[in-house]
Parts: C-alpha cells; sequence; structure tokens
C-alpha cells in the first residue's frame, strides 16, 4: 500500500503538473480577474523553477559531499549500490543495460572494484514499477558486471526492493545470511539521494561509510547563462530534487528513517 501511495503523491506533486491544472484551470474559468493572476502565478513558477542558479543552491545545500577514491585508504568487504542507476523503458532493456543519469552508481562501485577498494559488490533494487512488465535491473547489472570481468562469487544480488526503505531491509537480510552484516560496508548512491539512504541503513542498525557517486550540482560561475538564461534541465533537477525532500519527509513521518 506505501509503495503505491508513494507512486501517487510523486505524481502530484511534479511541477508539470501543476503547471497543466494551473493552466487548465485559468483556460476554462470566466473570471478574467482569476485567469489573471493564475496566468501570472504559472509565468513566476516557470521563472523559478528554470533558474539555473536557485536550482544550483538548493542542491549545494541538500547533497551529500563527495570522498574522492584518491584519499580512500580503508578496503570494504562489500560494496552496496542502491538501484535506480538504468532506463528499463529503453527498447532494447532485455538485451542491455541502459544506464540513466544516475549510472555513476553502477560505474563507481566498478571502479572501486578494479581499484580494491571494495571486495563485492552488491547490487539492491526492484524495478520499482507499480504496473507493467517487470524489468530487473539488478539482474542486467549482474551481467554487465560479469561481462566487465568481475566474478560471480563477488556479486551479491537483491532483487526485492521497492524503495529506498525496503533497499536497507533485505541488504540487511541478504547480509546476514551470507553471514557478512558485520563487515566494513560502503554504501554507494547519488549526492542527492544519500541523506534519505543514510536514515533508512541507520534505521536497520548497518554500520556502513557513505560514498556520493553522482551529483546534480554544478560548479559555481557567475556567467548569465548559469544565472539567469532559463534551463530546462534546472526543470528537471527541481523535479527531482523535490521529489527527494517530499521523500524525505513522508520517510520521517513513516519512521523509516
Amino acid at each position: 500500500m506505501f509503495f503505491a501511495l508513494s507512486k501517487l503523491l510523486y505524481f502530484i506533486i511534479q511541477p508539470i503538473v501543476w503547471l497543466v491544472v494551473l493552466l487548465a484551470w485559468a483556460y476554462f474559468t470566466k473570471n478574467e480577474k482569476k485567469r489573471v493572476k493564475i496566468g501570472r502565478g504559472c509565468f513566476i513558477m516557470v521563472i523559478l523553477m528554470t533558474n539555473p542558479f536557485l536550482s544550483n543552491r538548493i542542491y549545494r545545500a541538500w547533497e551529500i559531499k563527495e570522498t574522492p577514491m584518491a584519499t580512500m585508504q580503508d578496503t570494504f568487504d562489500v560494496g552496496i549500490v542502491l538501484g535506480g542507476f538504468s532506463d528499463g523503458d529503453i527498447y532494447a532493456y532485455k538485451d542491455r543495460l541502459n544506464l540513466n543519469w544516475g549510472g555513476n552508481r553502477f560505474l563507481d562501485a566498478v571502479v572501486l572494484y578494479k581499484r580494491g577498494l571494495i571486495k563485492k559488490i552488491l547490487l539492491t533494487g526492484d524495478d520499482g514499477r507499480l504496473l507493467g512488465e517487470r524489468v530487473s535491473e539488478v539482474d542486467l547489472a549482474k551481467v554487465s558486471l560479469l561481462q566487465l570481468g568481475v566474478p560471480d562469487s563477488d556479486i551479491l544480488i537483491e532483487n526485492k526492493a521497492k524503495n529506498t526503505r525496503e533497499n536497507a531491509v533485505f541488504t540487511k537480510e541478504l547480509l546476514e545470511k551470507v553471514n557478512l552484516n558485520s563487515s566494513k560496508l560502503l554504501l554507494i548512491t547519488s549526492a542527492h539521494h544519500m541523506r534519505r539512504s543514510m536514515g533508512c541503513f541507520d534505521k536497520v542498525g548497518l554500520k556502513y561509510t557513505p560514498f556520493t557517486a553522482h551529483f546534480m550540482a554544478d560548479r559555481a560561475q557567475w556567467d548569465t547563462r548559469s544565472t539567469i538564461v532559463p534551463d530546462s534541465m534546472a526543470f528537471f533537477k527541481f523535479e527531482k530534487i523535490l521529489k527527494e525532500i517530499v521523500g524525505y519527509v513522508v520517510y520521517w513521518m513513516q519512521g523509516y528513517i
């Protein structure tokens, strides 16, 4: 039930949904003053949500800072990679792993393994779909790991989790099953998703070190393109961070973090 409700909530909070509803309201209302006010509101919303400077400031405040690989001295027994790094809607999804904008979670795990900083890679996550054909992201990712030279004995698969809370719960169960729950763990996910992930893994009692693998914040620049020129990517980023902040609050209210 929580999974279905969360999908509904994420649909409702999408800025593009707000804009469509407001524009429809403005179109059908017979009150001219109300139509003007709604139009102004939509204009202001678009200006704010497409502003790259504002988007960047929000991400810089929210994202967990990076851990440079060059400064890492410890070797970890298991690198836990949270799902959401590929796109199952791509036409050729059954034939290969199609990395999305969060693909660094997967790629950085491979680099960490190749550099000897993690001994095993644990992939956790279902396809996250409410309806439609199930696509096993982590099973496809395992095939890619094998093709990249990672032996099967160094790959752990958890393919039931549909959200971040279940990532933590089912990962703990798997680690206990293979007697690795007391090992040195490295938690690998995107910088904007790390806060909620850490809260969930703390809640289930796993000890880990966070490793942020993907950032949305840009380097600070003061040209017009980076400060005042509307940017469609800023709109995309605003939608992602809004989803993450709302998700964090909902998890806190549910007692998941």
